[in-house]
C-alpha cells in the first residue's frame, strides 16, 4: 500500500494565502444587488407661453414650496403641428433618472409648437437627493443629462441640443 503525504510547506501556505485574500477581495468588490427600476408617468399642463419671441427648447427646473416642477419649452418641429398633449415617461435606478418625452400631434388644434410650454411636476423624488438625469425627446432628436438635487431652490434652464 502506498501511502501519500500531503505535506504544507512555506510555499503552499502562501499559495493558500493568495486565494484567500484573491476571494476576500471578489467578495469585497462585487456589486451590490440590483435596484429594480421604478416607473413613473405624468401628463404635462399645456399652457400658452406668453414671451415675445418664440422660446429655444429647453427644459426649466425649479423648485416652489418643495414641489419640483419643470417646464419645458421650445417644440419646434417642421412642419410646424398642433400639440395635443405631452407627456414623460420616468424611469428611476437608484440616483439614474432616465426621462422619455412623449408629444401627441394634432395637425387641426390652434395651439402651434412656438405657442406652448409643458409643466411637470414629478413627485418621485426625494429631497436632498442628487439625481444625474438624461431627458431624451426622441420626436425631436433633442435631449439632454444633467445633475440636480431634489429640493433645491436653485432654478436652472437647461437647452436641449440635437
Amino acid at each position: 500500500m502506498i501511502l501519500l503525504w500531503i505535506s504544507i510547506g512555506p510555499v503552499e501556505t502562501c499559495v493558500l494565502l493568495l486565494i484567500a485574500a484573491a476571494a476576500v477581495v471578489a467578495l469585497s468588490v462585487r456589486p451590490t444587488a440590483a435596484v429594480p427600476p421604478e416607473e413613473f408617468y405624468y401628463a404635462g399642463s399645456l399652457v400658452i407661453y406668453d414671451g415675445e419671441e418664440p422660446p429655444t427648447p429647453e427644459l426649466l427646473v425649479e423648485t416652489h414650496d418643495g414641489v419640483t416642477e419643470w417646464t419645458r419649452y421650445g417644440f419646434d418641429r417642421q412642419p410646424p403641428a398642433g400639440i395635443e398633449a405631452v407627456s414623460i415617461a420616468l424611469t428611476l435606478r437608484g440616483a439614474d433618472v432616465t426621462i422619455e418625452e412623449r408629444i401627441v400631434a394634432d395637425r387641426a388644434s390652434s395651439i402651434t409648437d412656438s405657442t406652448v410650454c409643458a409643466r411637470f411636476r414629478p413627485d418621485c423624488f426625494v429631497a436632498g437627493r442628487t439625481y444625474r438625469v438624461r431627458y431624451n425627446s426622441s420626436a425631436l432628436s433633442r435631449s439632454v443629462t444633467f445633475t440636480f438635487v431634489a429640493g433645491s431652490s436653485m432654478p436652472f434652464r437647461l437647452p436641449l441640443r440635437h
